[in-house]
């Protein structure tokens, strides 16, 4: 005897609606690692970012060691 309150449409409903959660939160947790592979990927290197300060002061003042020259050789 079948109950009256559950039937097989329902059940079949219930199976749709859980895969689709399934399938939301699947594609939901894949696009957060999509995110954290960019974030990590554009994070730069240990010891990059000192490096490229060095290499700034070093044109900087090679910039004002030119400037120098000019004033004075003009």
């Amino acid at each position: 005897m079948e109950n009256p309150h559950y039937s097989h449409d329902d059940h079949v409903m219930g199976l749709v609606k859980a895969r689709k959660r399934k399938e939301e939160e699947r594609t939901r947790h894949e696009k957060i690692l999509n995110h954290t592979h960019v974030a990590a990927s554009a994070t730069p290197p240990i010891g990059l970012v000192p490096m490229l300060q060095q290499i700034i002061s070093f044109f900087q003042g090679n910039l004002q060691v030119y400037a120098q020259i000019r004033i004075q050789g003009t």
